[in-house]
């Protein structure tokens, strides 16, 4: 096993920070049967004095330190607090609009172009049990043996309607039924079609997390994508100490503690994503790159120590599938048009 996977999966015993996938990659999240005992992530705590802060949409005062303040300051103090919830209020209106505007349902008639890349987000709970058998009757045997292997059912039921969404979709873009597709996986694990059985230039990637999958498809280059749910119950800071770079960790640890959560997960996001497009597994570290970190600067690849070169020939682009989960998207290349799509059962 590999040394990160190694102590990555010994972590994972005491706070469940994180699991080992069939593709080679880690998770954040128990998403096909490993559920181990919650750790517990504490909380940052306010001075007395400090402003108000925002936990995820939730706006949160500290006490003042006396109840005996001036009228003035008190009104101060009060105007402030009203400014910064209907600031908040806004930034939490203007996030759910851009979200749900972005996924739209796709059209009747829909065609990947060569400078396009799909996006589907997929919610991974059938409508019936019929539909549900449907789903599995698309599976391959070797996917049929996965599904067998996970300890909890509603996991099976994921993981069914994932790949078979998966298979769906790309039958859609081939013209052949889900069934016939045949699938081939590199030493880490990656999938792809098997071009002796598909001819096809598609590329595509699977991610799904919680309730949710992301499907992301293009032509005649290498994508990835990754969707984690945000959470606060994890050893974020060990996480973050043994896998993200120095210079990351860095500017991790310069954020405000409220901002530091959303931080941690849109940078593992953007280095999940990177290097399930370069398709090596956990054989590419996690701090041989560098991915920003900051509040509101563009996903960007900005250093990769083991060949420069690659710096300039990825794009990273963030995705906010809903407002509780974050998802980054990796593709070789510049300047590609993303469509993201809603699937719809009906």
């Amino acid at each position: 096993m590999h040394a990160v996977s190694a102590y990555l999966l010994g972590l994972a015993r005491d706070h469940e920070p994180v699991v080992e996938r069939a593709d080679g990659g880690v998770a954040l999240h128990s998403d096909e049967g490993a559920h181990p005992e919650h750790g517990a992530y504490p909380r940052p705590t306010a001075p007395d004095d400090a402003p108000p802060v925002q936990d995820h949409g939730v706006v949160t005062a500290p006490r003042p330190k006396s109840r005996c303040r001036a009228s003035t300051s008190g009104y101060i103090y009060s105007s402030y607090r009203l400014l910064v919830l209907a600031w908040s209020a806004v930034r939490l209106v203007e996030s759910a609009m851009s979200t749900y505007r972005a996924w739209r349902p796709p059209p009747i008639e829909w065609q990947l172009d060569n400078d396009e890349i799909h996006i589907w987000r997929v919610a991974l709970q059938a409508p019936s049990a019929s539909v549900l058998d449907k789903m599995s009757s698309t599976l391959a045997s070797d996917e049929i043996d996965r599904v067998k292997h996970l300890r909890l059912q509603r996991d099976r039921e994921r993981f069914i309607v994932a790949r078979g969404i998966l298979r769906i979709l790309l039958g859609r873009y081939l013209g052949c039924v889900p069934q016939a597709l045949h699938f081939t996986y590199n030493m880490y694990g990656k999938p792809s079609l098997d071009n002796a059985a598909c001819r096809s230039p598609l590329s595509f990637n699977l991610s799904h997390a919680g309730g949710l999958a992301l499907v992301a498809v293009t032509q005649h280059r290498a994508l990835g994508v990754d969707i984690e749910p945000i959470r606060d119950d994890l050893a974020l800071g060990q996480i973050a100490d043994h896998f993200f770079s120095q210079a990351e960790q860095v500017s991790l640890r310069a954020l405000p503690p409220t901002q530091q959560i959303e931080a941690f997960f849109k940078v593992w996001t953007r280095k999940e994503a990177y290097i399930k497009a370069r398709g090596e597994g956990l054989s590419l570290a996690l701090d041989s790159f560098d991915v920003s970190v900051v509040p509101g600067a563009s996903a960007a690849l900005l250093e990769t120590r083991d060949d420069p070169a690659h710096a300039g020939r990825w794009t990273l682009e963030d995705l906010w599938p809903t407002p509780r989960y974050v998802a980054a998207l990796a593709y070789e290349g510049r300047g590609c048009r993303i469509n993201c799509w809603q699937w719809r059962w009906s």
